[in-house]
């Protein structure tokens, strides 16, 4: 479960993030004494490059040094990869049109799909060239796929 810090976090630089063209798929916080260590997770349909990392973070951290004065601020930027484990629902909404590899109630292996569409409280993955809707609480785990993509390619 995330940290209410870790959700003002994400409201304070989530807009700035997104008018740069990207969407914040993870955000967490730590501190130690006056350090604060954040981690963001960023993601664009045409895929994250270093110089992606770069310039969200050449925007973002000044923001994050006026907004939180009292501490020394690390940021670190990164893609998701490409066998994320997605972490909450609102990351398939995020990766919708990606190969994914899902397992959930009543299936002992995973099953390979792309994520067609999401809705409140489940989303609509074709596996076999079959629609189906899954709901976020019938999902054990799922993933990216990035190299069935690539093969696709």
């Amino acid at each position: 479960m995330k940290k209410e810090s870790d959700n003002k976090l994400l409201e304070d630089v989530e807009a700035i993030v997104n008018n740069l063209g990207f969407s914040v798929v993870e955000m967490n916080s730590s501190t130690n004494r006056n350090r604060l260590k954040i981690n963001m997770v960023i993601n664009s349909p045409e895929g994250v490059k270093i110089e992606d990392c770069s310039t969200v973070h050449k925007t973002v951290f000044p923001r994050l040094e006026v907004i939180y004065d009292s501490f020394d601020v690390y940021l670190e930027v990164s893609s998701p990869g490409i066998e994320r484990s997605f972490k909450d629902a609102r990351e398939f909404e995020i990766f919708k049109g990606r190969a994914v590899k899902i397992m959930h109630s009543g299936h002992n292996d995973w099953d390979l799909g792309l994520i067609e569409s999401t809705e409140n409280d489940e989303v609509t993955v074709v596996i076999e060239g079959v629609a189906k809707k899954i709901k976020y609480s019938d999902i054990h785990k799922c993933k990216l796929d990035y190299l069935r993509e690539v093969q696709k390619s």
